[in-house]
């Protein structure tokens, strides 16, 4: 849990294996509460090559992130714009995930079995 300065964690490198990114995150501070809580905090991603640079186009500053809670839906999708982490399939890739006042339990690639 990230409370309210941003903290980041950093994936190993990992082949990509294409579509959308999916993430499993409550932004509320107190994961108690009623699901309909007010949100408080965010998550945004920057996709980072096999030696840690930022790649152009998937950075921090090119997303919103991602402001909710997927108790209901189990997952929200990460977009940088109307860009989708698809078009990295195939690639050795890092996963920077920043977040604020969130809880993240997983990722995962849209349509993977796990």
């Amino acid at each position: 849990m990230a409370a309210e300065r941003p903290g980041v964690v950093e994936t190993a490198p990992m082949t990509w294996p294409g579509g959308d990114l999916l993430l499993n995150l409550d932004c509320r501070r107190d994961i108690y509460s009623h699901p309909s809580n007010t949100i408080t905090g965010d998550v945004r991603v920057e996709v980072r090559d096999k030696a840690g640079k930022p790649i152009k186009g998937f950075t921090f500053a090119d997303t919103d992130g991602v402001r909710g809670n997927s108790f209901r839906s189990e997952y929200g999708t990460h977009k940088w714009g109307n860009r989708s982490l698809d078009k990295l399939r195939g690639r050795a890739i890092r996963l920077s995930i920043e977040m604020r006042d969130a809880h993240l339990y997983a990722f995962k690639a849209a349509g993977s079995k796990r």
